[in-house]
């Protein structure tokens, strides 16, 4: 689990929280939010298809996964390996199960990886993100 980059707390506390953000045009915000020991406990996603280091023969491909219920939205986010660095491809918003990305985005020859990334509690500040690790394909 990894909490947005707003918060950065790496250890399991609870309480509550005040957090200060100053934004470019120095205007300022202060934003709480009450933190349980539940909220760190979160569910990854399940990445099933396309399996790690795939070769894939077509560029339309239907990813295949499952996350908790609880999430507040989900994204399918793929990033294509270019000149060494992964850049980001898309962030598509998803319901569970799966989701079709057609040929179009996908190039032959590339290499890309995926993940899926729930968000919880987005109605509050900072929310949770509970992000599988990468899972890496090529197409053909």
């Amino acid at each position: 689990m990894q909490w947005h980059a707003w918060m950065p707390i790496t250890e399991v506390l609870d309480g509550f929280f005040e957090y200060e953000i100053i934004f470019d045009d120095d205007s300022q915000e202060r934003f709480g939010v009450y933190l349980s020991e539940k909220d760190y406990n979160i569910d990854l996603p399940l990445l099933i298809f396309p399996t790690n280091y795939a070769a894939i023969d077509s560029g339309s491909i239907t990813f295949q996964y499952q996350f908790s219920q609880d999430a507040t939205k989900a994204y399918l986010r793929i990033e294509e390996l270019e000149d060494g660095k992964w850049i980001s491809r898309d962030w598509i918003s998803i319901n569970n199960y799966e989701h079709t990305v057609d040929s179009v985005f996908l190039k032959k020859e590339k290499n890309y990886r995926w993940t899926v990334q729930p968000v919880y509690k987005a109605k509050v500040f900072p929310w949770t993100e509970a992000k599988a690790d990468y899972e890496y394909f090529s197409i053909k």
